[in-house]
C-alpha cells in the first residue's frame, strides 16, 4: 500500500539505548510530540537486559514513526550510535540520548531553517542541560559561528565552541544531513570522535544555528578528580568547565589534529590552513595551561 508514510523520512530521531526502561517512554514521546508525519523514531536496543524491549516494541506498535531496533549483541556505545546511523533511513539524522527531550517544535523549526540550503552539514540548537541533582543550566554562546562560506573559517568556529564552555555546543546531538555524515568517520574508537565528526562537517559546510531552547540534555558530572569540589560547594558549571579545560580540550585537540590528515573532499591548501588553525589551537591550550600552573605555583 502506497501512502506518504511510506515516502522516505526526512528527519530520523535516532535513540540509541541500553537499559533504559525507566526513561525511555518520556524521551520517545517527545519525539513522537513532533507533528511531522515525515518523522522516523528510530529505537535502537543495545541488547539490554531490563524492560527497554517491551516499552519499546509497545511504542512502535502505538505509532507507525516509530520503529523498535535490537542488537542481537553490545556493540558497545560507540558501535550503537554507528548502528542508528545505518539503519536510520531520514535525509536528516538527529541522534537522542536516552535521558534527553525534544521539543514539540524540533523538528518544524530546525527544517524550516534549512529550506533552500542544500550546502548546510548541521543544524545547532540553544539546549537545557538537566544535572543529575536536578538543577539545569542554559547557556548562550554570542560568539562567531561556523556557519560562513570559508572552510577553514568555519573549521576555526567550530574549534572556538569546543575549546569553550561545554554548554555552548554539544556536536553529536544537532540536526545532521545525513549525507555529510556518510562521509565522516562516524563514531569511530578514538577519544572524542563526536568532536572530529563535528570538526569534519564544518570543513564540508555550514553549521546554521536556532537560538531557542528546543532540547534538553542529560549530564552527569566526571566522577573522578571533581569529588573534593563538589563537597566544596563549588558550582556544577564551573565543575564541568574546569574539567573541561584541564582534560578534555587538549585531548580534543590532538584527535582533531590527527583526524585532519585523513579527512577527504578539501584541497590541499584548505588542508594546510586546517593544520595552522589546529597549531593555532594547540599553542593556545599550552599557553593557558602554563599561566593556569604559574598562578597556582605563586599562589602557595
Amino acid at each position: 500500500m502506497s501512502s506518504q508514510m511510506d515516502a522516505q523520512p526526512l528527519v530520523t530521531v535516532g535513540i540509541p539505548v541500553y537499559n533504559a526502561a525507566d526513561s525511555l517512554e518520556t524521551v520517545v514521546r517527545s519525539a513522537m510530540a513532533n507533528p511531522t508525519e515525515r518523522l522516523e523514531i528510530l529505537i535502537v536496543d543495545n541488547a539490554s537486559t531490563d524492560e527497554t524491549e517491551e516499552i519499546g516494541r509497545a511504542l512502535a506498535a502505538e505509532d507507525p514513526r516509530v520503529r523498535y531496533e535490537r542488537n542481537e549483541v553490545n556493540v558497545g556505545q560507540n558501535g550503537n550510535f554507528t548502528r542508528v546511523f545505518q539503519l536510520a533511513r531520514g535525509r536528516w539524522l538527529r541522534w537522542l540520548g536516552d535521558g534527553d527531550t525534544l521539543s514539540e517544535k524540533y523538528v518544524e523549526t530546525c527544517l524550516a531553517s534549512v529550506d533552500g540550503r542544500p550546502d548546510v552539514s548541521a543544524v545547532t540548537t540553544v539546549i537545557e542541560y538537566v544535572f543529575d541533582d536536578g538543577s539545569t543550566k542554559v547557556e548562550r554562546y554570542d560568539g562567531r559561528r561556523p556557519d560562513g562560506s570559508d572552510p577553514i573559517d568555519r573549521l576555526d568556529a567550530m574549534l572556538a565552541l569546543l575549546t569553550g564552555s561545554p554548554f555552548w555546543v554539544d556536536p553529536v546531538y544537532s540536526l545532521i544531513r545525513r549525507e555529510a555524515l556518510s562521509r565522516s568517520k562516524l563514531m569511530s574508537p578514538i577519544r572524542f570522535s563526536d568532536e572530529v565528526v563535528a570538526c569534519e562537517l564544518a570543513l564540508w559546510g555550514p553549521y546554521l544555528h536556532v537560538d531557542e531552547v528546543l532540547a534538553t540534555r542529560s549530564w552527569a558530572m566526571p566522577p573522578q578528580g571533581t569529588r573534593a569540589l563538589r563537597h566544596a560547594g563549588v558550582d556544577r558549571g564551573r565543575i564541568a568547565d574546569w574539567f573541561m579545560a584541564a582534560v578534555q580540550r587538549p585531548l580534543m585537540i590532538a584527535d582533531v589534529w590527527r583526524a585532519i590528515g585523513l579527512t577527504e573532499g578539501i584541497t590541499a591548501g584548505d588542508r594546510a590552513r586546517a593544520v595552522v588553525t589546529l597549531a593555532r589551537y594547540s599553542g593556545r591550550l599550552v599557553r593557558r595551561r602554563v599561566r593556569g600552573k604559574l598562578q597556582r605555583m605563586r599562589g602557595r
